[in-house]
């Protein structure tokens, strides 16, 4: 579910039929990661229906059936209320901001030495003749700036490697900056792994230079 949360579907005995009902948690899981679901309830009134689910007004879904119905109306419920999770999750992915960690830290790098200009989206040839793009050239620096995570590191480490180890860098070098500001272990973690191959620094190292 959104947010990490278990998808819940309760099934109550109302004598001759089952009530198939989320008792509302849906709507709550989706106002608790910063929805509010009641803007939308046309789009996920529609979306429930195409799995024989209600929406009532008190914000639950719910479906009516007979107990021989029941595993297939059940599957199918919980097929509906994954979609609308689904849902959910594209609406919180519409709603977060994109973050420029280079454009964050370029106040920083320039602040290291005020003379040199700083060139964005600099291109670079590495070994196996493949155009390679950093965030920013400061001076000799080719610098990108990453989040402390693997693939981010493993994709920098590739780079790096063809770039060092090949002739069309004109004397420039490689840093890289790990934005240790949210989980500061986990990017010093990712620091000691680019380290071993080139140079890299916590972003709060780098922003200690305006002080």
């Amino acid at each position: 579910m959104t947010g990490g949360s278990p998808i819940t579907l309760y099934l109550i005995d109302q004598g001759s039929t089952l009530l198939l009902s989320d008792n509302g948690d849906t709507l709550a899981n989706l106002s608790g990661v910063g929805i509010d679901p009641w803007r939308s309830l046309g789009i996920l009134r529609r979306k429930a229906q195409r799995y024989g689910l209600a929406l009532t007004e008190q914000g639950a879904f719910e479906a009516l059936v007979k107990p021989e119905a029941a595993p297939m109306a059940f599957a199918q419920s919980i097929s509906g209320l994954i979609q609308i999770a689904d849902w959910g999750a594209d609406a919180i992915r519409a709603k977060r901001p994109i973050v420029d960690l280079a454009q964050e830290a370029l106040p920083y790098i320039v602040a290291r030495d005020k003379s040199a200009r700083p060139e964005r989206n600099r291109a670079v040839i590495g070994a196996s003749n493949t155009t390679h793009v950093f965030d920013i050239r400061h001076g000799g620096d080719l610098i990108d700036v990453i989040a402390p995570k693997a693939q981010a590191t493993g994709a920098e480490m590739r780079k790096v490697g063809d770039v060092q180890n090949g002739p069309f860098a004109d004397g420039l070098s490689p840093l890289i900056i790990v934005d240790d500001r949210h989980d500061p272990i986990r990017a010093m973690q990712e620091i000691a792994i680019l380290g071993s191959i080139t140079r890299a620094m916590a972003f709060t190292t780098l922003a200690q230079t305006r002080h």
